[in-house]
């Protein structure tokens, strides 16, 4: 049985380069054809994406291989420049679903000096953050809170570096959630509270968008359970508790504030 699936694995490969030699051929005709150019980055990312939901670690190695050789000749191209952080953000994703923990380390490495190396494209830059996030996802679900607590602290300066772009500071909230999440349930409550604080203090300056109210809502939830289970934080929960009750109110048709105000768990969307 494992003898079939590497021979489909194998002819999966061979079909996959046997396509992408074609679009690379198109390139090595005529090196000044954007649209050639930009056909072949397209589909390694597309590719990134199909052997992540495939699982297959390798595979997304040998795209991202391909990748680099494109960035080190059309690197100058500004959407050559999305797409392979794009790439590099999105395999960082699907190597932590196969526990591919160091390999994930290596591409968000990748990823910060490509990042750090175009300062002005801040489309390299929402994926930086988006990769401190799922760093931060990586390092917390194996209870590692120093290296959760040292890249929450990267995001923040990353975040307030762009505070005029919007998904930059959802990037944010959604760090803050996590790592403060994972540090007040591993009981580590006083580094946990400022990331709090500071999520308040981000979702207050977007009342009315729907996105950071939800993270607020996540938040508020995450902190109430895990604060709950120390005396010392009571007076914390109960003003929690208190302002997801007043969020509810404010909010009666957003659904993830009702079903967390209901459940007092961070439920389904």
């Amino acid at each position: 049985m494992a003898e079939d699936d590497n021979k489909k694995r194998q002819e999966f490969y061979d079909k996959t380069n046997t396509e992408l030699d074609v679009l690379l051929d198109e390139i090595k005709k005529n090196p000044d054809d954007e649209m050639a150019i930009l056909r072949y980055a397209k589909k390694l990312e597309i590719n990134i994406t199909i052997f992540g939901m495939s699982k297959d670690p390798d595979g997304i190695a040998l795209i991202l291989e391909r990748f680099r050789k494109v960035v080190q000749e059309f690197g100058q191209m500004t959407q050559i420049q999305n797409l392979f952080a794009t790439a590099l953000a999105n395999s960082m994703s699907y190597l932590m679903k196969k526990h591919k923990f160091d390999t994930v380390n290596d591409r968000l490495e990748e990823l910060r000096i490509f990042a750090r190396s175009h300062p002005l494209n801040m489309s390299c830059q929402r994926s930086l953050a988006g990769g401190l996030v799922n760093s931060i996802i990586n390092f917390g679900q194996r209870k590692l809170l120093k290296p959760v607590m040292e890249i929450i602290q990267e995001l923040i300066i990353l975040a307030n570096n762009h505070k005029e772009n919007q998904d930059m500071q959802l990037c944010l909230a959604k760090g803050l959630v996590n790592s403060m999440g994972y540090l007040s349930r591993n009981e580590e409550y006083e580094p946990a509270i400022p990331l709090l604080d500071e999520l308040m203090a981000l979702t207050d300056d977007f009342p009315n968008d729907e996105d950071f109210i939800l993270q607020r809502a996540n938040g508020i939830v995450t902190a109430m359970n895990a604060f709950a289970k120390n005396d010392g934080y009571i007076d914390v929960v109960d003003e929690l508790e208190a302002e997801l009750e007043r969020m509810a109110k404010v909010y009666p048709d957003h659904e993830g504030v009702q079903l967390r105000n209901k459940t007092r768990t961070l439920g389904r969307d």
